[in-house]
């Protein structure tokens, strides 16, 4: 179900960046960039620790400004809920003891539970549980297929 809703998501994502640009060259070109920067999200949050470090507690303004924004790219979403089974799945190194060890695996209950670790220096990071976040992807796509329809009709 995730990974069709990204793809739905991505994709509903194309036809929005289609609407603002006129020839077709230039909406492939600017989808294929959004894909570029998918992967390279992808890349960039496999690390469990990056992920910790977007939704510390106590993060500056500008900052949860960008976590908002991200939220709104549904990479960032399928991404972290990709990451949050893993870390629960396979095996992951833990900071705080500074080894590596298996994860218990991934259960149904763990798709409603957040997730709170501590970090180097002190910090609590709580991160949403999956089922938000793949609730975050449904909602981006119903609001870019509305703002799709009102920049297509109304503009």
């Amino acid at each position: 179900a995730e990974y069709m809703g990204f793809y739905l998501a991505m994709n509903i994502l194309a036809f929005l960046v289609s609407t603002f640009v006129d020839t077709v060259k230039a909406a492939t070109s600017a989808a294929y960039a959004l894909f570029l920067f998918a992967v390279v999200l992808q890349v960039f949050l496999s690390n469990s620790l990056i992920v910790s470090f977007i939704y510390d507690k106590n993060l500056e303004a500008w900052i949860k400004f960008i976590r908002l924004i991200f939220t709104s790219y549904p990479a960032f979403n399928f991404a972290k809920v990709y990451q949050d089974i893993c870390a629960k799945a396979g095996n992951h190194f833990d900071w705080s003891k500074g080894y590596w060890e298996e994860g218990p695996g991934f259960q149904y209950s763990d798709l409603f539970n957040d997730h709170t670790q501590d970090l180097p220096g002190g910090d609590i990071s709580v991160r949403p549980s999956p089922f938000k976040s793949m609730t975050y992807l449904t909602l981006d796509i119903l609001i870019y297929c509305v703002l799709i329809w009102y920049f297509d009709h109304v503009i």
